[in-house]
């Protein structure tokens, strides 16, 4: 998927001349994109630190596969769309099932990530 950021009359998306050299436009998985709505939704989310292959651990996108989820956060992370805090638990948060993680805390959406959302709920892209 494609988001224009690069405020292009008539761009259907990205890829256009105008955003290639600003660096506007972005492509995005859509586990990228469903991870970031979620996020939209709800502002924290748990997320641990695997013991055994140093990535993040998140339980809430059942409906995603499971070697997709640790990539997708890595990758958010990097581009500076979501932050995540090992060292800031969720209060109250019982971290269920996170028992393979020796670090235990919470992710949440940047000004950056959340501009992100704002550009695709107003493009339309789905």
């Amino acid at each position: 998927m494609s988001c224009c950021g690069g405020n292009c009359a008539g761009c259907p998306g990205g890829g256009c001349s105008g955003c290639a050299g600003k660096g506007g436009a972005i492509t995005l998985h859509p586990a990228e994109i469903d991870i970031l709505r979620e996020l939209a939704v709800c502002p924290f989310l748990p997320v641990g630190l695997n013991s055994r292959t140093g990535e993040p651990f998140c339980l809430e996108f059942p409906d995603m596969d499971e070697k997709i989820v640790p990539l997708a956060l890595s990758v958010l992370e990097k581009r500076g769309f979501i932050r995540v805090d090992y060292d800031i638990p969720l209060a109250g948060f019982a971290y269920e099932g996170y028992e393979v993680c020796f670090r235990r805390g919470s992710l949440a959406l940047t000004a950056k990530g959340q501009d992100v959302i704002e550009r695709l709920a107003v493009q339309g892209v789905n």
